[in-house]
């Protein structure tokens, strides 16, 4: 990777992930490949005048392609992991970003609360354009509903959730297949550097609305879904754990089994962005 320059820290870190990790069964979960070119279109669609928030720091990957996609707009970016965070601003200021980073530390509970203090006042206006969610999935309904309810984002802007079928967010598909919380795409993709099928959730904020910000509380999912739910949060405790983890194959048969089960409550990708030949399950 060279000083300064964004797009060759971004291909280091993915061939550290494809041509090191990969063959060794193990897994960097960044949002890479075509996920990456998935995250830059919808960035693309964002309405002007405002900035990023990621949700989901890790090492600065995702972090650095936005600001390679769009060149002129701020990110913030929260991260819970203090080590990940020191990572994550050294990544970003050898490519050079770090003039329109901010890089936060702690547990989205306190600081969504706290940044409409620290960016809204610029133009008295949301802060934010754009919203990359790639935390913990089982977080994402509640954190959705948070940045809504304390007025982060702009009208139009796209909110994008990663890794929504593996290890999955079954309540939060459900809640934006039931057109409580936007327009919603569900994008089905290969997974970057592993041999399985994934989804990413695209959602269109409109203006604020108590009542779809409130979702959470008024809908129930069916208990399918709920049983999906306790099934990858214990697929995510083992990924995480101690011990052998999770292999390529367990993830694949995981997200084939669960786009399956999705399909029969009626949640299923609306758009397929995998290459001919990419069916779903392990890819050789």
């Amino acid at each position: 990777a060279l000083r300064g320059s964004p797009a060759s820290v971004c291909r280091a870190m993915e061939s550290f992930g494809e041509e090191l990790l990969g063959p060794a069964g193990l897994w960097l979960k960044v949002a890479g490949g075509r996920k990456a070119a998935g995250l830059a279109s919808a960035l693309r669609g964002a309405p002007p005048g405002g900035g990023v928030l990621e949700i989901g720091t890790y090492c600065g990957y995702s972090a650095a392609r936005m600001g390679l996609a769009l060149p002129k707009v701020y990110v913030a970016t929260l991260e819970v992991d203090p080590v990940h965070v020191v990572i994550a601003r050294n990544v970003l200021a050898f490519a050079g970003l770090m003039d329109r980073m901010d890089v936060w530390t702690g547990h989205t509970k306190d600081l969504l609360e706290r940044l409409p203090g620290r960016y809204r006042e610029l133009e008295g206006r949301p802060p934010f354009g754009a919203v990359f969610m790639d935390q913990r999935s089982s977080r994402y309904l509640d954190d959705y509903a948070a940045l809504r309810r304390v007025g982060l984002t702009l009208p139009g802007a796209p909110v994008v959730a990663d890794n929504v079928l593996k290890p999955g967010a079954p309540v939060f598909l459900w809640a934006a297949s039931a057109s409580a919380l936007g327009e919603a795409q569900i994008v089905r993709l290969r997974e970057f550097a592993m041999p399985s099928e994934d989804w990413m959730l695209v959602l269109v904020c409109n203006a604020p609305d108590a009542r779809r910000a409130g979702a959470r509380e008024v809908l129930r999912p069916p208990p399918e879904v709920e049983a999906l739910h306790a099934e990858s949060e214990w697929m995510r405790e083992r990924a995480m754990g101690a011990g052998q983890g999770v292999t390529f194959e367990e993830w694949a048969s995981f997200a084939a089994g669960v786009s399956a089960r999705l399909e029969r409550v009626g949640i299923a990708a609306s758009v397929d962005a995998t290459l001919p030949g990419e069916g779903r399950g392990v890819n050789k």
